[in-house]
């Protein structure tokens, strides 16, 4: 940690001040907060009325969540997933066939040969 003397630390407070003089003082236009974002600072969840509320410009925005399934109704989402089953089923049943098979050969490659 570098020591300076009390004439270098006078000297550096000097050039900060006259840097700020020199800029002149900032006027800090001070914009007020939404109501979200009162609630974030505070801690608070958002009440379940003021979710929907538009009183502010970015809940005015926000679009509505929408669900992917909303045009599907009920019947179809079952006869899709019933259709799913059954050609895993299928697909299943193919792969336990061909398990088998290598499963034989397998055991015919292992077995000792007798020779005479």
């Amino acid at each position: 940690m570098t020591k300076y003397s009390n004439k270098q630390l006078k000297e550096m407070q000097q050039v900060w001040k006259d840097e700020i003089a020199m800029r002149g003082p900032k006027k800090i236009k001070r914009i007020p907060m939404t109501i979200e974002e009162e609630y974030k600072n505070s801690g608070d969840p958002i009440p379940n009325d003021m979710l929907n509320a538009s009183n502010t410009e970015q809940f005015k925005n926000d679009p509505v969540e929408k669900d992917d399934r909303g045009d599907l109704d009920l019947t179809k989402i079952i006869d899709l997933q019933t259709k799913e089953i059954r050609d895993l089923v299928h697909d299943n049943t193919i792969l336990l066939i061909e398990v088998k098979k290598l499963v034989k050969k397998i055991n015919e490659l292992t077995k000792p040969k007798i020779e005479n």
